[in-house]
């Protein structure tokens, strides 16, 4: 990131000089920062005068006619530097009145131009069609400035919006989060901000919402959130989404009102309900941290957030399992249900109506060893699949160790009882043709002694 500000450290009487013949520009400097180098010195700026000297709207307009010229300007960001409203109009567009780069990152901190100065700029950032970022912390936008942002917003197509200490309040992020086009949100920071239960009600509707892309929600240090409250926004956070990371309840724990530590077990059911096999299988995979501080490169905890994995380890070992780089969805359950399910006892239900052939494979996916490599974590070898799969077949569950389902196996049953009483039926048949036989032989027999008997002859 390249830094614009007046330079008064430099050269005797430079200051002076300037001030003099009314041309700032001339001593304007770019310089580098350790931390933001680019190639282009035309590519980001950070405008600050917050030790240095105001700036005027002559000063302004000359910025603002060098920045027109900048056509491969990307990032600007206004850090504490007192711009008002006619200031922000001549600084975005200079002479032309019209943005000339493509313009993706838009940041004001520190800068109280409120509803006014946002009403001033909006209609010439709305024509910037690569914008991406926008950022408003501290501009004292008030619930007016939000509901102006929020037509504005229709015709954008922002990833990121950050409005950090602005008392928009609850109906203003109601509106906010009502227009369609926040959907496409990665990142959203709404801190301090004055927002109570109703604006929590609010952003988990919004989080629930189909096609709701947002992975890092910020919403610390606003009303504080008595139990009631905080167990109810987190169990209406959804279970299936886009969320990565979030903050919220009071950061670094100085309002001691808030109770947000008491949603610590709904956290934890959140992202791994251990009360069954299913229910580890139908958590939260995506969310991998809680209580965060926004602007860090890394994801760093507050005090909140680290007393929050410390009070839990099940849920401080299901983010950590959550947070694996490029880990699939199936590989973190897979983790889960190693970790939680088959390391105690466990209830073999879930298994009963399993098809032996498939059983294997249901046992090795969640006995499979992961290691991390640089970060990543890969499949190292094959589960311990014989000692759980003996475990189970010894437990001698009618459903579980047949080769088919329950009600194939009854009626198999009843196709073998019709079968033997068939072959029962023909061997009883034989016996009665052969008696059938016997009977007629001895009818014959008595006919023929009578006959003789009554001849007066001797039969025998």
């Amino acid at each position: 990131m390249r830094l614009l500000m007046p330079w008064r450290s430099r050269g005797a009487g430079l200051k002076e000089k300037a001030a003099a013949n009314g041309d700032w520009t001339k001593y304007f400097v770019l310089r580098d920062g350790d931390r933001y180098k680019t190639e282009d010195p035309k590519e980001a700026v950070q405008i600050s005068s917050k030790h240095h000297l105001a700036l005027t709207e002559g000063h302004w307009e000359k910025i603002g006619n060098y920045l027109s010229k900048a056509t491969k300007l990307k990032d600007l960001h206004l850090h504490d530097c007192g711009i008002s409203n006619v200031q922000i109009m001549i600084l975005l567009f200079g002479e032309d009145q019209q943005c000339s780069y493509p313009l993706k990152v838009f940041t004001s901190i520190g800068n109280r131009f409120g509803p006014r100065g946002l009403e001033v700029a909006l209609p010439y950032l709305q024509t910037i069609p690569t914008l991406r970022f926008l950022g408003l912390d501290g501009a004292n936008l008030g619930r007016e400035g939000v509901l102006l942002l929020s037509d504005a917003l229709k015709q954008m197509d922002l990833t990121t919006l950050k409005l950090r200490e602005n008392n928009i309040g609850d109906d203003a992020v109601e509106t906010l989060l009502s227009v369609d086009n926040c959907r496409q949100l990665k990142s959203l920071s709404l801190h301090r901000n004055g927002i109570g239960k109703r604006g929590f009600d609010s952003i988990t509707q919004f989080l629930r919402r189909d096609g709701t892309m947002l992975q890092r929600l910020y919403i610390a240090d606003n009303k504080p959130m008595d139990e009631d409250c905080a167990k109810n926004f987190v169990d209406l956070l959804p279970k299936e989404s886009e969320l990565e990371t979030l903050s919220f309840g009071s950061a670094d724990l100085e309002d001691t009102r808030d109770k947000a530590l008491a949603a610590v077990p709904n956290l934890e059911k959140l992202v791994c309900d251990t009360s069954s096999f299913e229910a580890i299988c139908q958590s939260n995979h995506n969310l991998r941290a809680i209580g965060v501080k926004e602007n860090e490169p890394t994801l760093t905890l507050t005090k909140l957030g680290r007393k929050m994995v410390r009070r839990s380890p099940i849920l401080r070992q299901a983010l950590e399992i959550n947070a694996r780089n490029a880990a699939s969805n199936n590989e973190k359950l897979r983790s889960k249900l190693k970790t939680f399910y088959f390391k105690g006892p466990f209830d073999v239900q879930p298994f009963t109506d399993m098809d032996i052939k498939l059983m294997p494979n249901v046992l090795e996916f969640v006995t499979m060893s992961v290691v991390s490599i640089d970060g990543t974590y890969v499949k190292a070898c094959k589960g311990d699949l014989d000692g759980i799969y003996r475990l189970i077949h010894d437990l001698n569950l009618p459903g579980l160790i047949s080769s088919t389902p329950p009600q194939e196996v009854e009626l198999q049953d009843y196709k073998s009882k019709i079968s033997a009483m068939e072959i029962e039926l023909e061997r009883l048949l034989r016996e009665n043709e052969m008696l059938s036989s016997k009977i007629c032989t001895c009818q014959q027999m008595i006919v023929w002694v009578g006959t003789g008997i009554r001849h007066g002859r001797n039969m025998w």
